[in-house]
């Protein structure tokens, strides 16, 4: 029909668009580095863009790929045929789900070892270590391999036959079993970041980026629980359950990029009892929307299957209303969230007070050392060279030793 051909057009418009988008941010990543920037000293967070956007030009292809296929299907046939339409999801799906789904988390991971040390007052230790943990993290999300519309079925995990340990699913299971490695590598550097510094008083985005790397560790350790075939949990609503707390998780790390960057952005800073508000209500609609999914999943509820809807084969059961209703509350929570996190972006940006300052936060890395908001041009003059992944802060102890 013509509303599904508009959609498949839709979809694949905003593909391009990110696809297009991460060849942009790779390309400043790599190209607009000052004197002295080497790739293992660029800010955390601008790494974890041009890792995140490497990442999305290797999947999002075989997505526009996908798209493709299906709009020549949908286009060829003389008439519509909804069960043949209903597959079209299968053939998608895998983008939308673990382990794909993580890949679009890997900004916020970026945010959390960009502000963590900055809200400590110290430099992060092993930096390069903390970078090649967000790469491998961005990496083992990779699951274009997954299509299973044209594998004729799920996924296959790892023992999916315990009698054969080397069947086709190792990969996934291995996958599965080492995608939290690298957000626990991080979260170590970042509590040990915070056992040496000095948080005085806890702002909403030094919460909302360490809670967003947290959850990850979380999901990821669900998500092996997910891909081990003895439990059976794939195709369950496990399946989305974890997919929708990676996606609120992702908007929570950016709520706290948002609530960093906004003095250099506007001069203004964002209201942190209403930050601390919007971060905890992202945290508890990201806990909210997937839990109970998770755990009906883990009670034999499967998970939305566009193909056993039309067969009119997809039922849910008494004792799972009461979960599935919790996780709508915890949609809606979120969805409050966002919308609360955007008002005090829209009434700061209006407001023009500029009393934040040039450096509210005593940030490490050089958008700090200009005005805000920002000059065109950014910098009158080229910087000096930088020498480490934190030159504010190298400048700061040059000037304490002369004095």
């Amino acid at each position: 029909s013509d509303s599904v051909a508009l959609t498949i057009m839709g979809l694949g418009t905003m593909v391009v668009a990110l696809l297009l988008a991460s060849v942009c941010l790779v390309a400043t990543v790599v190209s607009l580095r000052p004197s002295g920037m080497a790739l293992h000293r660029v800010p955390a967070f601008s790494w974890s863009m041009f890792i995140a956007g490497v990442a999305w030009m290797l999947a999002l292809p075989l997505l526009l790929a996908n798209l493709v296929i299906i709009y020549a299907d949908l286009r060829g046939r003389p008439a519509v045929d909804f069960g043949r339409e209903a597959v079209m999801w299968e053939q998608v799906r895998w983008a939308f789900t673990a382990p794909q789904v993580f890949v679009y988390a890997v900004p916020a991971l970026g945010i959390a070892a960009e502000v963590v040390p900055v809200a400590a007052k110290v430099r992060q230790k092993f930096f390069p270590v903390i970078l090649g943990s967000i790469a491998a993290f961005a990496m083992l999300g990779f699951g274009g391999y997954l299509q299973t519309a044209f594998a004729g079925g799920q996924a296959q995990a790892f023992f999916a036959d315990p009698s054969d340990r080397w069947n086709d699913g190792v990969v996934y299971m291995l996958q599965a079993a080492v995608l939290a490695l690298p957000v626990l590598i991080l979260l170590g550097g970042l509590a040990g970041t915070l056992r040496r510094g000095r948080v005085r008083a806890p702002q909403g985005w030094m919460a909302a980026g360490l809670l967003s790397a947290l959850l990850l560790l979380v999901a990821a350790g669900l998500n092996l629980l997910r891909s081990v075939a003895w439990f059976e949990f794939l195709g369950t609503s496990m399946d989305s359950g974890v997919a929708d707390a990676v996606l609120i998780v992702a908007l929570l790390g950016a709520a706290g990029g948002i609530f960093y960057w906004m003095p250099k952005l506007t001069g203004t800073k964002v209201a942190n009892g209403l930050g601390m508000l919007g971060t905890l209500a992202l945290l508890g609609g990201a806990a909210l929307a997937g839990l109970p999914a998770m755990i009906a999943g883990m009670l034999d509820q499967p998970d939305f299957d566009t193909t056993q809807f039309v067969n009119a084969s997809f039922e849910i059961k008494d004792e799972f209303e009461v979960l599935n209703l919790i996780g709508a509350i915890g949609f809606a929570i979120a969805a409050a969230g966002a919308l609360l996190v955007l008002a005090e972006v829209a009434r700061v940006s209006l407001a023009g007070d500029d009393d934040a300052g040039d450096d509210p936060w005593g940030g490490h890395t050089l958008e700090w050392s200009t005005v805000s908001p920002p000059p065109l041009g950014n910098f009158a003059a080229p910087v000096d060279a930088v020498m480490s992944e934190s030159p504010l802060l190298d400048r700061r102890e040059a000037a304490t030793e002369d004095a």
